[in-house]
């Protein structure tokens, strides 16, 4: 099982990845800026498989870094976070 960090992952490309890893029997870590959007999609997600959630924004890179500590060994990231 691999632990898998998605950015942008409440919405379109992002849940959707997210979701995939999930059927894939990875962990997929849920990540977003707001806890709502987050705690809303780990729910919907976790009939797939192991879903958590990280709040976090990625433009805020010790913010960043605690996320990723809280997962220990982070095997993929996909950034699919709209940064401006």
């Amino acid at each position: 099982m691999r632990n898998c960090i998605i950015t942008g992952a409440t919405s379109g490309i992002g849940k959707a990845t997210a979701a995939a890893f999930a059927r894939a029997g990875d962990r997929a870590f849920v990540a977003g800026r707001d806890a709502d959007k987050v705690e809303t999609t780990v729910r919907e997600l976790s009939s797939f498989g192991k879903v958590e959630g990280l709040v976090f924004d990625v433009a805020d890179q010790k913010a960043t870094e605690t996320a990723f500590a809280k997962v220990g060994t982070v095997h993929v990231v996909v950034s699919s976070a709209g940064v401006c």
